[in-house]
């Protein structure tokens, strides 16, 4: 069953940057290249203590234009008080 998802969560989007071939953020012009966007739901676990975390995109964000996974793939969040953090996933 879904949880309800805290307001301030809703409004997260975070733009999806593909890895280059050795892993590192891609970069264009020394810019890093967005592919897609997503969203994050959270699943309230059966036992009641938690809640699991997942990241919504479509499934072609996540692909090279050859239809191969990346093998990594870096999100950007925006956070209210600072500069955006990038993560690898």
């Amino acid at each position: 069953m879904a949880e309800t998802v805290p307001s301030d969560v809703k409004k997260v989007v975070t733009f999806i940057f593909p890895a280059d071939a050795q892993g590192n953020l891609l970069l264009r012009d020394n810019n890093p290249v967005p592919y897609g966007t997503g969203f994050f739901v959270g699943i309230k676990d059966d036992a009641g203590n938690g809640v699991y975390g997942y990241l919504v995109t479509a499934k072609h964000v996540l692909k090279d234009p050859q239809g191969n996974d990346f093998n990594r793939v870096f999100l950007r969040l925006n956070r209210k008080m600072m500069h955006s953090l990038l993560l690898w996933i």
